[in-house]
């Protein structure tokens, strides 16, 4: 910091202002001084609200043009090609959502198969539901699972064995994988 007072103290007596900054008072802004090269240097817009003060509404305009651009039947094609893995367009219609219908719901037995790319090779069933086992076949590798066993493959837990297939929770939806 003292070659930085030495500038600044030459700085001073050659403008004639030396008799108004003691040692203290020229620590002080160095200091000050060094904050603000910080500062600046960490962030390039420390006060982003000075630097623009216009509001920029180009956006939202471009949104409202490119949805006005789209026709009715371009968004009706779209929904029947089902992009993003739900199987409806309205979800909330769907009765085989998690939470609308119970574990031990009779409904349950006929949920939609799934089409995730795992298949039920062995069930052993047992009379009391909890103790039933399922093998299922993912990548060409055999693991068992028990009801509320987590499937790494694809995040799906197991929900309930019957004798024919097996109920999965896959993204919030049950889905039935039949035995083979």
């Amino acid at each position: 910091m003292t070659g930085h007072n030495l500038i600044i103290r030459d700085y001073l007596h050659s403008s004639g202002q030396a008799k108004y900054f003691n040692t203290t008072t020229r620590n002080i802004v160095v200091a000050l001084l060094l904050v603000i090269l910080i500062l600046l240097r960490i962030e390039h817009h420390p006060i982003p609200l000075l630097l623009s003060t216009t509001v920029d509404n180009s956006e939202t305009h471009a949104l409202e043009t490119h949805k006005d651009s789209i026709k009715g039947n371009q968004i009706a094609e779209l929904k029947k090609l089902s992009l993003f893995s739900a199987e409806t367009a309205d979800a909330s219609d769907n009765p085989y959502r998690v939470g609308y219908l119970a574990a031990d719901d009779p409904l349950l037995f006929h949920a939609p198969p799934s089409n995730l790319a795992a298949r039920v090779v062995g069930i052993l069933s047992s009379s009391i539901h909890e103790k039933s086992i399922t093998i299922i076949e993912q990548n060409k590798y055999q693991s068992s699972y028990s009801q509320g066993e987590k499937m790494p493959e694809n995040n799906a837990v197991v929900i309930k064995i019957f004798d024919d297939r097996v109920i999965i929770n896959h993204q919030g939806y049950y889905e039935s994988l039949l035995l083979d």
